[in-house]
């Protein structure tokens, strides 16, 4: 059976041979979210080009702890607390709820 190409989520013109993660996998990350940092919502098929040079990513493709609990949460994963950075962002005010 022939193998199925898939073009890259964020540029769309070459072939995608990665998975991008868009909330990154981090020891904080994996530390704090474990194996939820590795399900489907939390990747996209990613070109080596694209995939590798993490600057020229669009915002929708690289998310913040917020971004990334907000969709987790929105599919019905149970999460764990959020990471001391995030709830200090939360209960100082600083929590940026545009995203």
């Amino acid at each position: 059976m022939a193998k199925l190409k898939r073009l890259c989520e964020i540029c769309g013109r070459h072939n995608a041979t990665q998975k991008h993660h868009r909330f990154p996998q981090t020891k904080f990350s994996k530390r704090t979210y474990g194996w939820l940092i590795d399900e489907d919502f939390n990747k996209v098929d990613a070109c080596n080009y694209c995939n590798a040079s993490h600057a020229n990513i669009p915002e929708e493709f690289h998310w913040d702890e917020c971004r990334f609990r907000m969709e987790a949460f929105k599919l019905g994963y149970t999460l764990p607390q959020p990471s001391k950075v995030l709830s200090q962002k939360i209960m100082g005010g600083k929590f940026d709820e545009s995203r």
